[in-house]
């Protein structure tokens, strides 16, 4: 199973497309929708495999992750000083992830999101994220939370943890009861300079930022 054919749990079955590359002036209602897709298919993916099957399930999981990843960012708004030019790329970073990473990096080439090209890094330590304009975190890392959850000036944090954007994180997906809950700590990307579209905000439940992690580090 590939990001490009995914099923809607809203749409009786019918299979809704992901955005070509490089279609940068997709309709916010058809970004809504597709956004949907790729977390009802992480939720599907979230199920224990068979026997056998781990390895093929632990790829497809990594696609839909990074399939989501390039869906939120194009929800996402930057602050003008988080690139050096109009020419600058933008730079999504997977957090020892290699997994995902790897499927990140096929899902990037040859696509844009707001005129710019899109380059992935992978990352071991977390004093690399000032270079990246989107972080992901995967819920394996919990333990180095509490230092990624600090606000940084133009970047999008996410996690597929739900106590990453409760404690100052940015955005967060996880299982939920009907599918995949998408949770958004609207303060902590206030603190740092971003902002969501309302259509993804609508989407999502809301959470407030604990005091002790209110605080936005500079690049």
């Amino acid at each position: 199973m590939t990001d490009s054919m995914l099923k809607s749990p809203n749409s009786g079955g019918q299979m809704l497309p992901f955005p070509e590359k490089g279609s940068d002036k997709q309709g916010i209602r058809t970004c809504a929708r597709q956004l949907r897709a790729a977390l009802f298919i992480s939720a599907l993916l979230w199920c224990s495999p068979p026997a056998g099957e781990t390895e093929t399930i632990v790829g497809e999981l990594s696609q839909s992750h990074a399939s989501f990843l390039v869906s939120a960012a194009r929800f996402a708004n930057w602050p003008a000083d988080a690139f050096p030019d109009e020419t600058s790329p933008l730079v999504f970073c997977v957090y020892k992830d290699p997994e995902t990473g790897m499927a990140l990096q096929e899902r990037l080439q040859g696509d844009t999101i707001k005129g710019r090209s899109l380059r992935k890094v992978d990352i071991d330590t977390l004093e690399d994220i000032a270079q990246c304009h989107l972080v992901y975190l995967p819920a394996s890392r919990i333990r180095d939370y509490p230092v990624a959850g600090q606000g940084i000036h133009g970047v999008l944090s996410i996690s597929d943890c739900r106590e990453f954007a409760e404690s100052g994180g940015m955005l967060g997906f996880i299982r939920g009861e009907q599918g995949v809950d998408v949770i958004i700590n609207v303060e902590a990307l206030n603190a740092s300079g971003m902002s969501i579209s309302p259509s993804l905000l609508q989407m999502a439940e809301l959470v407030k930022m604990d005091a002790a992690a209110n605080r936005t580090i500079d690049k």
